[in-house]
């Protein structure tokens, strides 16, 4: 996947609950590893942060990621609290 590097701090810290999850590369909701949903380009339904969050509160002990890499840049996203989805890496995406 490439190195990781910490976000600058000008980059948004808290994911908002309307931002879709998609991206070029992957964009993928985990819950302890396992992937419980992935974007394709085909998709009739995409997710927001809102929908993961709703499936999140179903489990909140769990860890959940949301992981979006880009031509140019990659995000994630680790649920810290209920509706709080913090940005926890940013790399330079697959490009």
């Amino acid at each position: 996947m490439g190195k990781i590097f910490i976000c600058p701090p000008i980059i948004e810290r808290i994911a908002p609950m309307d931002m879709p999850i998609i991206a070029w590369a992957i964009a993928e909701v985990r819950k302890n590893g396992k992937v419980i949903y992935r974007f394709f380009d085909d998709d009739e339904t995409t997710w927001t942060v809102a929908d993961a969050e709703r499936v999140a509160r179903k489990a909140p002990d769990a860890e959940w990621i949301i992981e979006m890499l880009g031509g140019l840049q990659g995000r994630v996203y680790k649920r810290m609290a209920e509706c709080q989805w913090e940005l926890i890496a940013c790399n330079k995406g697959v490009a």
